[in-house]
């Protein structure tokens, strides 16, 4: 009987990265400009400002998101279940969305699967054409969180809008030490402007 080998894999090969703000904007420019990769760029745009998981974005229906408020209803019931705020950029692509496919009741079409299919192999091809080393929902989904974080956002504004039960655990891999100690600094820094 043969005892299967198993590959040590370093802690740095399975931390959730994020794009870089270059990556990001080549990527979604790139996908803007052809026609094929709309749908691409939607999720692109969505994800990233939204941190939706790709579960969640597959199933999102038009009911479950309010333009007018600029939020998004993720869950079982609009009473039980996380409000994902959006901003402008987000709000263009759904309204663009909205208008292109009236009547569907999914945000991604009448096939939300098949859409996410064909997503999934566009990131892969864009990745290669760009030299971006991997591009996924979830890289999508930490390049919002890391974006959030740069922006100033609080630990637990980060957890509510992804949906995490705690944002700590997932702190320590999102981010560098050398970035978490510059976002303590900043953290204090407001802490000593406000006395």
């Amino acid at each position: 009987m043969s005892i299967p080998q198993y590959k040590h894999v370093s802690r740095s090969e399975y931390t959730p990265r994020s794009l870089s703000k270059t990556d990001l904007h080549r990527i979604l420019a790139s996908s803007e400009k052809d026609p094929k990769m709309g749908d691409l760029h939607d999720v692109a745009v969505i994800v990233s400002n939204t941190g939706l998981r790709a579960g969640e974005l597959r199933d999102l229906r038009w009911k479950d998101v309010d333009l007018p408020k600029r939020c998004i209803f993720v869950g079982q019931a609009k009473s039980r279940g996380r409000m994902v705020p959006f901003g402008s950029r987000t709000l263009r692509i759904f309204e663009s969305r909205l208008e292109e496919q009236p009547g569907t009741e999914f945000v991604l079409g009448c096939s939300p699967k098949k859409t996410m299919s064909r997503v999934t192999r566009q990131l892969r091809g864009l990745a290669g054409k760009l030299g971006v080393d991997r591009i996924s929902f979830g890289v999508l989904r930490n390049t919002c969180a890391n974006r959030l974080l740069r922006s100033g956002a609080s630990v637990h504004s980060l957890a509510t809008i992804l949906g995490w039960k705690s944002p700590f655990p997932m702190m320590k891999s999102l981010i560098s030490g050398h970035a978490r100690y510059a976002l303590a600094a900043l953290d204090q820094a407001r802490i000593e402007e406000r006395e």
